[in-house]
């Protein structure tokens, strides 16, 4: 992968992220008015989506440097 590709996948990542967080937000908003208890498991699972996407974007990063012996991501 060049510079221009993983910066374009950092990216993405980072847009992932934040939009991510950001629905987790509006969920919390939303679920506080209604019930703790839905609000809490919004949260954990949104929080379980990050997790999942941050495990994705490591692995990714270690296929890279395998593939091209660097470690400067």
């Amino acid at each position: 992968m060049n510079i221009e590709q993983r910066e374009f996948f950092s990216e993405g990542m980072r847009i992932g992220f934040t939009n991510a967080l950001h629905q987790v937000s509006k969920l919390s908003a939303k679920h506080e008015k209604e019930n703790n208890d839905i609000h809490f498991h919004a949260l954990m699972e949104a929080s379980a989506l990050i997790i999942k996407a941050k495990k994705h974007q490591l692995a990714m990063q270690e296929a890279m440097i395998e593939k091209e012996g660097t470690k400067d991501l």
